[in-house]
């Protein structure tokens, strides 16, 4: 989401020490714009199964 812009936010969900420690890596995670462009297909597609 940060590679779509720098407003937004993700606020973690974390129940346990090894969930926070996970979020907090995938901060430094950088994806390639194709990657962006599949995964938001990916939610396209999640979004039309549960109409």
């Amino acid at each position: 989401m940060l590679a779509k812009s720098p407003a937004i936010r993700v606020i973690p969900s974390a129940t346990n020490l090894g969930q926070l420690k996970t979020n907090v890596r995938a901060a430094d995670l950088v994806l390639t714009s194709r990657e962006i462009v599949d995964l938001d297909l990916i939610g396209e597609m999640e979004g039309m199964s549960q109409q």
